[in-house]
């Protein structure tokens, strides 16, 4: 397992980590998009 420090030198993984980011990002808005009424934490607390 490597360290962050050596992740972070490492310009592949941190391209793979920052496109991660941004496909969370895009689920994220398209949820919030679908529910706009209804914020995450009471979506959870309904179940």
């Amino acid at each position: 397992m490597r360290t962050a420090k050596q992740l972070a030198q490492d310009p592949a993984m941190m391209q793979d980590i920052s496109r991660f980011d941004t496909m969370h990002l895009d689920l994220v808005s398209y949820l919030e998009d679908d529910m706009p009424d209804m914020g995450m934490e009471d979506e959870i607390e309904a179940r």
